[in-house]
This record gives C-alpha cells, structure tokens and sequence, in this order.
C-alpha cells in the first residue's frame, strides 16, 4: 500500500509540475465586497451567530474601505492578484458585482478573480469578463444535495452549479471550494470528480469545517485537517 500511495504522490507532482510548475504565486482575499442575503444564513457562517462582534467579522466594506484595502495590496508586490469575495442573494446582485469591479479598476490593474453566490446572470459575466476578471469562484461545498440543504438552508445548489457552467460558456475560466465536514469522504471525492466536468478549472479549494461559536453549528464536531490533506492522495484526485 505504501508504496501504491508513494506512485499516486510521484504522479501527482508529475501533472503539478507540467500543468502549473512550482512557482508561488500570492493572491489578496478582499471580503466582504458585496452583502449576503441568503434567509437563512449558512449554519456554520459567522453571519449566523448570536455574538454581534463575530457577525461583524462578515459585514460589507463600504467604498472607502474597500478602495483603501485595494491600495494596500496594490503596494505589495509580491501579491500577484487579488480575489474579491462577496455574499449570496438568490435574487442575484450583478450590479454591485459590476460596480465593485470598477471602484477596484479605477485603482489598479492587478489580476482580479471574483468569489460570490448565485446567480449572475450571462450578461453581468461579459461584462466582468470585458473588465477583465481572470476567474469566477463559486463555493458549492458539496455535492450531496441533503448535506448541502442541510447546511445552508437559504442557498441553492443549482444555482451555485448553474454559475459555474455558465461561467464556463462565457469563457472565464472558474473555481469553488469543498468543504470537508459536510457529509461523508465519499461526498468529499464526488464534489472534487464533479469539476472535471469544466473545460478551464483555475481553482479547487479544499477547506475544512470548524465550528464557529454563536451559530447553528456552534456544537458540531470539527474536521479533521488531515482528513482533508489525506483527500489529496487518494486515488483518482490527481
């Protein structure tokens, strides 16, 4: 067994280095850059919980600290892009989303990739795809749909899937996040073999549950961070 796993780590590394090398690259996560709206809230979010300082941590940015956020990265050379990260509104907030981008052009030209809910319609996405946004993250979790509901009772997964292909039709490469905690290792490996269904992936990310204190959740049982690293040797997630 142990030296099976030592060939699916050689073979891993094998596609890292021809298909990304080994350079680092540093990107800023600027959040909140638009409200979420979901009613409910996400059970584990911070935006659930009863403690108002821990709800703070998710309030939106006005223009003043989002521009002065921007500038700071600006200056950080090393930082090579810049992710913004909204809210979620089934009603959807293009016009924010459009309106954020171009407060944040008109103060630098780094790469921008955009990290919100669902939806955004196809129109908003040519547009962010003219202003020049590399990427469009949408965090599903999981693909277990009752694990989904069930977590976020105010989101939809169809939606969150609709973005990401219609992301993908529009030609701007897209990305999500796996939440490992959310229902079983299984599901964690079908939600990562689920985007092998889009052409241009820039991004899969990993992360683990831990409980946040004031929320819904505040009592479930914390992930284990090396189930999620061990996800990244098993067979079929190279």
């Amino acid at each position: 067994m142990e030296g099976r796993e030592r060939a699916y780590e050689e073979e891993a590394s094998e596609i890292r280095d021809r298909e990304l090398g080994r350079g680092i690259y540093l990107t800023a996560h600027i959040h909140m850059v638009t409200p979420c709206r979901l009613s409910p809230p996400c059970k584990y979010c911070s935006i659930s919980s009863s403690i108002l300082r821990i709800r703070r941590l998710r309030e939106t940015l006005t223009d003043e600290e989002l521009v002065k956020s921007v500038k700071r990265v600006e200056k950080k050379r090393e930082i090579t892009s810049i992710t913004l990260v909204g809210g979620s509104d089934i009603k959807g907030q293009g016009d924010l989303l459009i309106d954020v981008l171009k407060k944040v052009r008109n103060v630098t030209d780094i790469d921008v990739s955009i990290d919100v809910g669902a939806p955004i319609s196809i129109e908003t996405l040519q547009i962010l795809k003219e202003e020049g946004v590399t990427a469009i993250y949408s965090s599903i979790e999981t693909v277990n749909r009752h694990a989904f509901n069930d977590a976020k009772p105010g989101d939809s997964l169809d939606l969150r899937i609709k973005l990401l292909h219609d992301a993908s039709s529009a030609g701007i490469p897209v990305g999500r996040v796996i939440m490992d905690g959310l229902g079983s290792e299984l599901d964690v490996m079908k939600s990562i073999d689920f985007m092998q269904g889009f052409r241009d992936v820039k991004y899969l990310y990993i992360s683990t549950f831990n409980p946040v204190k004031g929320t819904p959740w505040e009592n479930r049982k914390a992930a284990s961070i090396n189930d999620s690293l061990g996800t990244l040797h098993m067979p079929g997630t190279s």
